[in-house]
């Protein structure tokens, strides 16, 4: 099936290190916004673009999506996260992408379907976008710029990046950091509490 080729050929291509529980710890990793907030931009959605300001005040998770990938079932942890805390203020804001191993080469129809149905994902799931390169949206070129962590191109599927109340990139996770391990930053931002320190990497993590 198109399914297990394109999962072959992931195998085949991810290296280990894209992979890995987080990056490195570097200290509180303390915002620093700039004049322009996350919430100032716009994301394509139903073939228009539509303003993130009615984002502004919650947090937010942002995170790039793809259907047929070792780490697809990350929706599953996004859609808890979305039902536990979306009460608090959190959002998930999931963009498809096929820069990865043509990972995701289906219509946004097929895309959303399959999330819903598959993981009972219920976040918004916006148009497919580049997130490298020239063509890279610019949300994606924002959430490079801004966060303090790395600045560098988006690894592979489901990078993570969360950002606070006011729009301010505040973290950058690997592909590989599960859902669950962002809860506890994403409940400190939730009560206006400082970021915690990073976790460092422990042998034997998944």
């Amino acid at each position: 099936t198109l399914a297990a080729q394109l999962f072959a050929a992931e195998r085949a291509i991810a290296a280990p290190a894209l992979i890995a529980e987080s990056l490195p710890a570097s200290g509180t990793s303390a915002a620093q916004c700039g004049k322009q907030s996350f919430y100032d931009l716009s994301a394509k959605l139903n073939g228009s673009r539509v303003p993130l300001e009615d984002y502004r005040g919650m947090v937010s998770v942002v995170v790039n999506v793809a259907s047929y990938c070792a780490l697809t079932n990350q929706y599953e942890g996004l859609a808890e996260l979305d039902k536990t805390l979306r009460s608090r203020g959190l959002r998930i804001l999931a963009f498809p992408c096929n820069q990865f191993g043509k990972q995701e080469p289906g219509s946004e129809e097929e895309i959303c379907a399959f999330a819903r149905e598959q993981y009972g994902a219920k976040f918004t799931i916006f148009d497919k976008i580049d997130v490298n390169g020239g063509d890279a949206d610019i949300v994606y070129q924002f959430l490079k710029a801004q966060n303090p962590d790395d600045s560098r191109r988006i690894e592979w599927n489901f990078a993570k990046f969360l950002v606070n109340k006011d729009g301010c990139v505040v973290r950058r996770y690997k592909p590989g950091t599960q859902p669950h391990s962002l809860e506890r930053d994403i409940l400190a931002l939730l009560d206006d509490r400082p970021l915690p320190l990073k976790r460092k990497p422990q042998l034997g993590a998944e």
